[in-house]
């Protein structure tokens, strides 16, 4: 059995790679095979790239979760310098305890978490 690739042949017994030279001995023996009626696999499979999607959405939800965990931390930072009557730099809207709860939910937005990885399902900043 075979998967196609854009570039090569991969022949699934054991994971050779074949290029696509009419000239190459295995190449011959996987067009025999195909001319006798083999059906070549697609490089990936609907769950192939179900999974790598998967992979990539889990990867870009752990970067806004630690760009989140930055922003989170300047801003409570800035709201007890207010309250220390230190003029804080642009403030954004929220108090205290809601960055802090707010902390929380981003820190448990990780695999595992109910929604996880779906952007809309998010933890949502203090308003």
């Amino acid at each position: 059995m075979y998967k196609y690739s854009d570039d090569v042949i991969l022949r699934l017994s054991d994971g050779a790679y074949i290029p696509k030279d009419p000239e190459n001995r295995d190449y011959k023996e996987y067009l025999a095979w195909v001319g006798s009626g083999g059906v070549t696999l697609p490089e990936f499979s609907e769950e192939d790239l179900a999974r790598q999607k998967a992979q990539l959405d889990a990867s870009v939800e752990s970067s806004w979760r630690a760009s989140e965990l930055q922003v989170i931390a300047r801003q409570i930072e800035a709201l007890e310098e207010a309250d220390a009557d230190v003029s804080p730099p642009d403030l954004l809207p929220g108090t205290k305890p809601q960055w802090l709860r707010f902390r929380g939910q981003v820190n448990n937005w990780k695999e595992g978490a109910e929604n996880f990885p779906e952007q809309d399902q998010r933890p949502v900043r203090p308003a």
